[in-house]
């Protein structure tokens, strides 16, 4: 702000110091300079250079405009944009250093004054600035690699954030202190009526090996899909991407069921004694982020300390159950 004001009291200061003679020919040529005037007072910058062009073509360059320009030329540089985003920019850097070197070079044996100062100032201040069009190429390249390099940073960093977002609701689902109705940043999977590009598929079985006397109930993300499921079986379920959760833990049994049979309770395959108390219990949730177009093999075995253990087995192991087992759905 103090230097506009000193660019303003040296303004009016200087129509009375130098070429006056020219414009005293023509009273309009008188206006139109006054204009310019004005028009730098109010800021409107490129105004003051139209009506300096109107000038030039009758009197031609003087001292007087030559001043008027290098300044109003400068508040513009300075109210730009970015000098590597904007070609314009270097557009105008190059006009104002032409301006200012013509006006120093012209005014040098005048003597000096506040007007010669403060052109000079500007100039030197254009010293920081590259000074030719490959320059001013080799500073956009540079320029446009670090803003891309901040990009990646600022990008990566808030990759790195989601993710340990995502991780810490996983613990919390796996723990159960959370529900899957109240995840944020894991989508849910849903089982699809048919299988496609955008669907993932699952073969759940149940291999030979373990109880064989459990019947196994299936649960997919708290909601049964299949009752009764043996031992030396499978299903197949296309799912959308997502989050799936099978082995919901449950303490005991409260339903009586027949010896030998199991109940699932809760996404828990439940294993029944005789008195139909004791129940199998997961040995831990199990938990498995789905992808489009990718198939899983998933293993649910009931083990003779009744514990229940899902595992995603290979899929060589997989298609080797399945070449052998009986699909049940």
């Amino acid at each position: 702000m103090t230097c506009l004001i000193k660019m303003k009291v040296a303004l009016a200061a200087l129509c009375m110091l130098i070429s006056v003679s020219a414009f005293s020919q023509s009273a309009i040529v008188q206006l139109q300079f006054e204009d310019a005037e004005k028009a730098f007072n109010a800021g409107d910058y490129e105004a003051v250079l139209h009506h300096l062009d109107e000038v030039e073509k009758q009197v031609g360059v003087t001292s007087k405009t030559l001043y008027l320009r290098v300044v109003a030329e400068n508040q513009l540089f300075a109210q730009g944009g970015n000098l590597y985003e904007d070609e314009a920019q270097f557009t105008r850097l190059q006009q104002l250093r032409e301006h200012a070197g013509q006006y120093l070079k012209a005014m040098s044996a005048q003597g000096l004054d506040d007007k010669f100062r403060e052109v000079y100032r500007i100039n030197e201040n254009l010293g920081q600035y590259p000074a030719t069009k490959t320059a001013w190429l080799d500073g956009k390249r540079a320029y446009l690699k670090k803003r891309e390099d901040e990009r990646q940073q600022q990008l990566a960093e808030e990759k790195r954030q989601a993710q340990q977002r995502k991780d810490a609701e996983y613990q919390q689902l796996y723990v159960g202190t959370l529900s899957l109705e109240q995840a944020r940043y894991h989508q849910v999977s849903q089982i699809a009526k048919i299988p496609s590009d955008s669907t993932a598929t699952v073969f759940l079985i149940r291999p030979e090996e373990g109880t064989e006397n459990v019947v196994q109930s299936v649960i997919v993300n708290g909601a049964m899909v299949l009752d009764k499921m043996k031992t030396g079986s499978y299903a197949i379920y296309h799912c959308t991407p997502g989050l799936i959760k099978l082995g919901d833990v449950f303490a005991e049994n409260r339903k009586k069921v027949k010896a030998g049979k199991a109940l699932l309770m809760g996404g828990v395959i439940g294993l029944a004694a005789t008195s139909g108390k004791i129940i199998a219990k997961s040995e831990k949730p199990f938990l498995l982020d789905l992808k489009a177009g990718k198939t899983y093999f998933i293993t649910s075995i009931v083990t003779k300390d009744k514990t229940i253990r899902y595992e995603l087995t290979t899929e060589e192991a997989g298609k080797a159950y399945v070449s052998t087992y009986k699909q049940v759905n």
